[in-house]
């Protein structure tokens, strides 16, 4: 933005692909990796169907819900992530996997 300000003028109103931090987030492929492969499964569920920008908003309310549903979905511990897996076909949801079903 502030690029935008000084050199020409005006800030645009459509995103700014200049306004964000690079983010290099680990690459999640169907691989030997279980946990990887897992991810990749539990984001496909919840329709998440790629990876993200690597391109980060500096405001909280501009990240996309893809982004942070991915970001949650790195951060689960074994554990978490297996009972997110057995949670997506069931009537109720697991409290370790609460925060995808709210």
């Amino acid at each position: 933005t502030q690029v935008y300000i000084e050199h020409h003028g005006f800030v645009p109103e459509e995103e700014n692909p200049f306004d964000c931090t690079v983010i290099r987030f680990p690459t999640l492929n169907h691989d030997s990796n279980v946990l990887a492969n897992r991810r990749i499964e539990l984001l496909t569920a919840i329709d998440v169907l790629g990876m993200p920008s690597d391109c980060v908003p500096g405001e909280l309310s501009r990240i996309s819900q893809d982004l942070s549903y991915f970001i949650w979905a790195i951060s689960l511990d074994s554990f978490q992530l297996e009972a997110c897996v057995a949670a997506i076909g069931a009537e109720g949801a697991s409290r370790d996997c609460e925060y995808m079903f709210n």
